[in-house]
């Protein structure tokens, strides 16, 4: 799981982000891969990101998602 967000006028984020409550998601097998792609499309688009996490997906993100909350 990676989840950033992107200051006002940035251009849409690749690899299929989600906006989830001001921020975006990307949901990832291939988290070194994706998080170096991503970051050389920040770098290229000229974006800082910011609150910038990556890591496996959590317990409690698996049980908000099967609930919908």
């Amino acid at each position: 799981m990676i989840t950033f967000v992107l200051p006002a006028g940035a251009p849409e984020p690749p690899m299929g982000a989600v906006q989830v409550d001001g921020a975006f998601r990307v949901e990832t097998f291939s988290l070194q891969e994706d998080l170096y792609r991503l970051l050389g499309w920040a770098h290229d688009a000229g974006v800082d990101f910011r609150e910038l996490e990556s890591g496996p997906t959590r317990l409690d993100d698996v049980f908000r998602a099967i609930t919908g909350g």
